[in-house]
């Protein structure tokens, strides 16, 4: 698995748990096979409406890349910052490590919620 260069903050955890919600919520309601039906498209055309979360293959990717964080707490930290002045003071104070723990069990819990 390739490494991703992309910067962790909890802003962007937050905002992956949501994107998640709606799409488990747009299948729910069944918003896939209600575009799907409306558009005449056939059984193996894919519908997009939540890039990276439409496929079981797209989640499986995500949950992947979520266990390499989990698995590998270095370059979770590496990767770690600041989405506010008070959480820049605290990866720079010996409270770093707390905050790092507490965006590790929001990433596993991302993570589960995709099972």
């Amino acid at each position: 698995m390739a490494r991703c260069n992309t910067p962790i903050s909890t802003s962007t955890v937050q905002e992956t748990v949501e994107i998640v919600m709606l799409a488990k919520s747009l299948s729910i309601l069944g918003a896939y096979d209600f575009i799907r039906d409306s558009n005449g498209f056939t059984t193996d055309k894919k519908v997009k409406l939540v890039p990276g979360m439409d496929t079981k293959e797209e989640r499986d990717n995500l949950v992947n890349s979520l266990n390499y964080l989990i698995s590998h707490p270095k370059y979770l930290t590496s990767r770690v910052f600041a989405s506010d002045l008070e959480q820049q003071k605290i990866l720079e104070s010996h409270e770093k490590n707390k905050f790092i723990e507490s965006l590790l069990d929001e990433i596993k819990s991302l993570r589960d919620s995709l099972d």
